[in-house]
């Protein structure tokens, strides 16, 4: 998840890099921050460490 967070940051600048048109970044900008902002439930479980590890099931143990 850490891995998507940075890589939607650096979107824009990437396409910035390769010379892509001022419009084509506008749009990786506007879809980096609309991912960020989708996931932000996640993104507070992560600075929490409470965020469930990727391939990890969840325990079925029913509680007492």
């Amino acid at each position: 998840m850490k891995r998507l967070i940075i890589a939607a940051f650096f979107l824009p600048f990437a396409v910035w890099l390769l010379k892509g048109s001022p419009t084509m970044i506008g749009v990786m900008a506007a879809l980096g921050a609309l991912a960020i902002y989708k996931h932000k439930a996640n993104i507070g479980r992560l600075l929490k460490g409470t965020e469930n590890k990727f391939g990890k099931k969840k325990s079925t143990e029913a509680p007492k």
